[in-house]
């Protein structure tokens, strides 16, 4: 009779832990198939990136900065590096009723940027060598500023992957070097020299709120 309680005992014990052993089995399963549709996710997204090689895109920053036009070329040399060649050019003059303003500027650039993740998404680091020709007045002050200058730049930034064609790109940077030709007038209007000569120089660049059209 003992026996036999004991057996049911342990038949009631064994058909009550099926549903959780099935219970854990089915979350375990759940668990698993999502982490892999995870990483198929982040695999496609990879592809897809692996598929563009050529980024082209503009600042709208610049665009602000007196209608500059400014274009940039990329091209993508391996999963973490790229290649990029851009330049901007304003020529227009503007007239108020107290002064003359202009910020004219012939600018190039070739670069290269270190992508941590994945080309062309996230964060990046960029080095560049750049040449720009200035004549710049009445922004801070009615002195003109007219030189030539080449230098080195440094930038960071973080791009964000709107689609697989487009991203947006926030970032900053700083460039200096050496105005090889460089000249500081009083005025447009009197033209009286204040400096003159070659000189070093450093200042903030590539402030850029930008969008890049990838294929």
């Amino acid at each position: 009779m003992k026996v036999l309680f004991v057996n049911c005992i342990a038949a009631s014990v064994l058909l009550l832990s099926v549903p959780t052993t099935v219970f854990a089995a089915d979350v375990f399963i759940g668990a698993e198939a999502s982490a892999k549709k995870d990483d198929a996710a982040s695999e496609n997204v990879v592809r897809s990136k692996e598929m563009k090689r050529w980024s082209i895109g503009t600042n709208a920053l610049q665009w602000l900065n007196f209608g500059t036009p400014n274009l940039a070329l990329g091209v993508a040399v391996g999963r973490h590096f790229s290649l990029e060649l851009g330049g901007r050019y304003n020529s227009w003059k503007f007239k108020t009723k107290k002064t003359p303003i202009w910020n004219q500027q012939q600018t190039g650039w070739l670069g290269f940027r270190y992508w941590p993740w994945y080309v062309y998404s996230g964060f990046w680091l960029g080095l560049k060598a750049q040449y720009s020709g200035i004549s710049t007045t009445g922004i801070w002050r009615p002195a003109l500023e007219t030189g030539q200058g080449v230098g080195a730049g440094l930038s960071l930034g973080y791009t964000f992957m709107l689609s697989s064609y487009c991203n947006l790109e926030l970032g900053m940077g700083a460039w200096g070097g050496r105005y090889l030709k460089y000249t500081l007038y009083g005025c447009p209007e009197c033209m009286d020299i204040r400096e003159q000569g070659p000189r070093w120089f450093g200042t903030l660049d590539d402030i850029s709120l930008s969008f890049h059209f990838l294929f």
